[in-house]
């Protein structure tokens, strides 16, 4: 991927699994903005715990928003609104089917900054896995 320009981004989701328990996560990232052949894009680098990075790439897609995550464990989601669609979880254990089905995927930016909003369900085996609620901030640095 090609240089972008430095950027502060600023995570925050909540995830409700299939017994309603939530977890709240509010994360800072310094990462970069791109202007991609499809359009505009994040990106940035989760590191948990264990020190095991996870890229993490955020684009604006003419059908929704694309959220690749790649690492220990890996995913390729398109989020369109209204849409349901299948993919697949990558772990070090071997790949999860997963049924993603998109209620909210809006991308929304000006000269200063760009705010991403998504809201999904994924499902396994037709099951409820997770409720997700993403709200991405993003704005270049000075």
């Amino acid at each position: 991927m090609p240089d972008g320009r430095p950027a502060l981004i600023q995570i925050v989701s909540l995830q409700r699994d299939g017994r309603q328990e939530e977890t709240k996560l509010r994360q800072t990232y310094s990462g970069a903005l791109h202007s991609l052949p499809q359009g505009p894009g994040l990106a940035y680098t989760e590191t948990d715990g264990q020190g095991t990075d996870t890229r993490v790439l955020l684009a604006r897609e003419a059908e929704g928003i694309r959220l690749r995550r790649q690492g220990l464990c890996s995913t390729d989601l398109l989020l369109a609104p209204g849409q349901e669609r299948a993919s697949a979880y990558e772990t070090p254990y071997g790949t999860m089917e997963l049924t993603v089905r998109t209620h909210e995927a809006v991308w929304l930016a000006d000269e200063r900054s760009t705010h991403v909003r998504l809201r999904y369900d994924v499902y396994v085996a037709g099951e409820l896995l997770s409720q997700n609620e993403v709200r991405v901030a993003c704005r270049a640095k000075p």
